[in-house]
């Protein structure tokens, strides 16, 4: 996991078989620590550990609720979502333990580029970390019980907080914060997370389905493409009243640079009826792809590390250019008749 701000170093603190060793995340629920554990043959590696506040443990639907999230991450296997990879308790506070991604949160990297005087990313980095996201929301779309029973889940919302970049290019889908569709937050007219990542589905407090991680991610890669969020409302009614009658702000007006076809794929994405919208995360993966391939050769791994590099060149591993590979040459015709002449002639 990845840290929203600076990490706060701490002192090495045991807890359990982890040491604690800095601050990397505090919300308004849980605090996280990057932390230290030694496998049995003494290797040790880094994680992400998260454990709630005390003061959440007094509420059972959040316990609950932390619990399932903790389940949910064992079972992700996907390279786009982070692997959750221990849960469990220490003298009553529950924790859960995450492989350590060792790069950025998306949204430090877009004020990164804000600061820079930038409106988000070029089109084919932002597309490619889209459909990387994409085929991460697919699998967990399909993800089974051991009774081979769909778990019916959906993200929800996708944020710039919830996804990571590490140095290496690599795109991460943080392994908390899915939800089962019939967990009783999904109960008619309640309304909760981001206001301004909802679904019009969600923001009229209706059921939801894979379809609303595709408008979601829609709206996060309008974001990437134009520096700004799409429903740009003074308060959380305008924003959700905004999202329910489609009328979010035109990406080619913030960025008029944009290919009209990737304008397309946009809105669709983001259609206000989910069956106007693409009807899986994985086709909407494949409608990005085949517009970056379109307009961009570029591995899209590449792209996205040079991206890292530009705000981090000291974490970035620099690559030398490989050297063109040239084929043997031809042997002339001098040295061909002496082959034939002699053929004890080594060759």
């Amino acid at each position: 996991m990845l840290a929203f701000g600076a990490m706060r170093v701490m002192e090495p603190t045991p807890f359990g078989k982890y040491t604690l060793l800095k601050t990397v995340i505090c919300d308004g629920a849980s605090v996280g620590y990057r932390a230290r554990t030694t496998s049995e043959s003494g290797a040790e590696s880094m994680v992400f550990v998260r454990q709630p506040y005390s003061h959440m443990l007094r509420y059972p639907e959040f316990v609950a609720g932390y619990l399932d999230d903790a389940r949910i991450a064992m079972r992700f296997g996907h390279a786009n979502l982070i692997r959750g990879l221990d849960f469990g308790q220490v003298q009553d506070t529950p924790y859960v333990v995450t492989e350590w991604v060792d790069g950025e949160a998306l949204c430090r990297v877009l004020w990164a580029a804000r600061r820079k005087g930038r409106k988000g990313f070029p089109a084919p980095v932002a597309v490619s970390i889209a459909s990387e996201i994409a085929r991460a929301l697919h699998a967990t779309h399909l993800l089974r019980d051991e009774h081979d029973v769909p778990l019916g889940l959906v993200r929800r919302e996708i944020y710039s907080g919830s996804v990571f970049l590490s140095f290496n290019g690599e795109v991460k889908v943080d392994a908390l914060g899915w939800h089962r569709k019939e967990h009783p937050a999904w109960s008619a007219g309640v309304l909760r997370g981001k206001v301004m990542y909802f679904s019009p589905e969600q923001a009229r407090g209706r059921p939801l389905d894979g379809r609303s991680d595709v408008y979601v991610l829609g709206l996060l890669l309008f974001q990437m493409l134009c520096g700004e969020i799409a429903n740009n409302g003074e308060h959380d009614h305008a924003r959700i009243m905004q999202v329910s009658e489609g009328r979010l702000q035109s990406a080619r007006a913030l960025n008029p640079s944009l290919d009209p076809s990737l304008v397309e794929i946009l809105e669709k994405a983001l259609s206000v009826s989910p069956d106007d919208r693409y009807p899986s995360a994985e086709a909407f993966a494949l409608a990005l792809d085949e517009w970056r391939c379109s307009v961009d050769s570029e591995d899209p791994s590449d792209a996205r590390r040079a991206l890292m590099a530009e705000f981090h060149p000291e974490r970035v591993e620099v690559r030398l250019p490989r050297p063109p590979i040239r084929p043997p040459e031809a042997p002339s015709l001098v040295e061909r008749i002496k082959r034939w002449v002699l053929p004890g002639r080594a060759r």
